[in-house]
């Protein structure tokens, strides 16, 4: 089975200190290796395409057979990285935590924790009151809320 460590140092090598960056990386018992990506302004399949063909240099098929797949990190998952975060200020975010369910706009990030305004419930609600810090350890998951507006 192919060293899913070696693949992620490889990845990060090859990606440097760009626009794209590693979200994870999978490997199967049977060799599958899937490699998923993100960017600060999205991902091309051209993006996909070079990234393959460079890591398919540094492994050794001739030793171990395995299948490779350089994915862009889809919409509907759940967002992993500080850095996806960043990239989503100022997005609608459904946050599954301890407490509950909660859609808000994304406002700010910080090391450890993000912030978010949830909707108003009313007219009287003032805009402080709708603002809910997470901390990163705490949640359950953050997924971008897709808008077709």
């Amino acid at each position: 089975m192919k060293d899913k460590l070696f693949i992620e140092e490889k990845t990060k090598e090859i990606l440097g200190d760009g626009e794209l960056f590693l979200v994870e990386v999978k490997v199967s018992k049977n060799n599958v290796i899937q490699v998923f990506i993100d960017g600060d302004n999205g991902v091309k399949i051209q993006d996909c395409i070079d990234l393959s063909r460079s890591l398919e240099e540094c492994l050794d098929r001739e030793s171990e057979d395995f299948e490779l797949s350089v994915l862009s990190f889809g919409l509907e998952e759940p967002l992993k990285l500080q850095r996806q975060y960043v990239k989503n200020i100022g997005r609608s975010l459904q946050v599954e935590s301890e407490e509950g369910s909660f859609t808000g706009v994304l406002k700010s990030v910080e090391e450890e924790s993000f912030t978010i305004e949830l909707k108003k419930k009313n007219k009287k609600d003032k805009e402080n009151d709708n603002l809910k810090t997470y901390n990163y350890k705490e949640i359950k998951s953050a997924k971008v809320v897709i808008s077709f507006k």
